[in-house]
């Protein structure tokens, strides 16, 4: 930062009576968040709801956590490994997950579902509901 930055920063510090120092940040930080959400709440909730247009979709979205790896949340989902991998490449370009800081190549969700009121039924993959055929009964 330059100086004549910093002291305008300093300057206008000293005039709001505030001066930040150390950890003092993270409060302002957190307040910023929460006032983002509530600003954008209804077109976040939108746009989850438009990108994430299925059941399983939500279902490994939610479980994407940067922890569990594509083979994990095929086994919690029944959603194949290959679905979850082509997921987060299209959620990643949508802004919606993040790559892990913790183990590379993972995904983790920047936020939960739970937060914008949108439910994600339990479960495993949603299967096609296939109408029995009635065969003639034998006698």
């Amino acid at each position: 930062m330059s100086e004549s930055k910093r002291e305008k920063l300093t300057a206008g510090q000293e005039q709001s009576g505030q001066k930040l120092e150390g950890n003092d940040f993270i409060p302002l930080l957190h307040k910023l968040i929460i006032y983002t959400k509530l600003a954008n709440y209804v077109n976040i909730r939108n746009r989850l709801i438009t990108v994430l247009d299925s059941g399983d979709k939500k279902r490994v979205f939610e479980a994407t956590d940067g922890n569990n790896g594509t083979r994990q949340i095929e086994s919690i989902t029944g959603v194949s490994k290959d679905t979850v991998s082509n997921w987060w490449g299209e959620w990643e370009r949508e802004g919606i997950v993040e790559e892990s800081e913790e183990v590379r190549g993972r995904r983790y969700k920047i936020v939960s579902l739970g937060e914008f009121g949108i439910e994600v039924a339990s479960g495993k993959k949603e299967r096609s509901k296939r109408r029995k055929t009635d065969q003639p009964s034998q006698k």
